[in-house]
């Protein structure tokens, strides 16, 4: 009788913490998913990258974003708010990009920003046909040849409840599969 009642006992707590955990990570991510599309995290960047524009690592714009940041948080009454030294790499920015597009013998300007540790483009810069793809069913069915030493314009919304820019864009990425135009 008494194995019985410990096997009971066993598999009861067993199969609750497993409920327990599944329900804590169904929790999480609901909290994950509201705090990525509730523009009040959206509203606190907008206002961060206007008082520290260039935050890179290692430059007095980032001491300026970690302690703006460090004083917000404690306004919002966090539990444990502190800054801790850490050693970061200084990267300076070289010359500024410049980019734009041709249509219908129109030229358009484009802001762009390269983010370091890149292969740049190179002096005479990038010329090519460029395809929009709507997204990346799309993107994969278009023939290899119709795509090789073409730019690729993935014209798709953002989910913006992933954590991840890498899987709110669908994984950008895949769009290398048939090579670079240096490749070729």
């Amino acid at each position: 009788m008494l194995s019985r009642f410990l096997t009971v006992v066993f598999f009861s707590t067993f199969l609750g913490s497993s409920f327990a955990q599944n329900n804590d990570s169904i929790v999480l991510r609901e909290i994950f998913k509201e705090a990525l599309t509730n523009y009040t995290s959206y509203n606190q960047l907008k206002k961060l990258c206007e008082i520290a524009p260039g935050r890179i690592s290692g430059t007095p714009e980032l001491d300026v974003a970690i302690n703006y940041t460090y004083e917000e948080m404690k306004k919002m009454q966090l539990d444990d708010v502190f800054l801790q030294k850490v050693m970061v790499p200084n990267w300076k920015r070289g010359d500024k990009e410049i980019a734009w597009f041709e249509s219908e013998g129109e030229r358009k300007n484009l802001s762009v920003c390269g983010l370091g540790n890149g292969i740049g483009t190179g002096e005479e810069g990038l010329e090519s046909k460029v395809i929009e793809v709507a997204d990346f069913e799309s993107f994969k069915n278009i023939p290899e040849e119709l795509v090789k030493d073409k730019i690729v314009f993935f014209n798709e919304i953002m989910d913006g409840s992933h954590v991840s820019s890498f899987y709110g864009y669908g994984g950008a990425s895949t769009q290398r599969v048939f090579g670079t135009l240096w490749d070729s």
